[in-house]
């Protein structure tokens, strides 16, 4: 009897936790595709504006980031939200 409830106990808690763990996952996922996606698109138009108050072009910007002119137009259109690390290269 003592067997049954220790197996109990194990199977039980292996469910809570994947239950917690595609919960987080869920949250991490609305968070990414609500809240982030106008932030994604506000980050971008700042980029933008300071590239184009600088007088660079998306060329250079890019060089100097070491990403693509693709990669970076799809940031400035909000299309794509970029790495920490990208960001830090695109702003200096």
């Amino acid at each position: 009897m003592q067997l049954n409830v220790w197996k109990f106990h194990i199977y039980s808690t292996l469910i809570i936790k994947n239950l917690q763990t595609a919960w987080k996952k869920f949250i991490i996922t609305v968070m990414d595709t609500v809240l982030l996606k106008n932030t994604t698109s506000k980050i971008g138009k700042i980029l933008k504006g300071y590239r184009e108050k600088t007088r660079q072009n998306q060329s250079d910007v890019a060089v100097k980031a070491s990403i693509s002119v693709s990669m970076l137009s799809q940031i400035e259109r909000g299309i794509v939200a970029p790495s920490i690390e990208t960001l830090m290269q695109v702003c200096f």
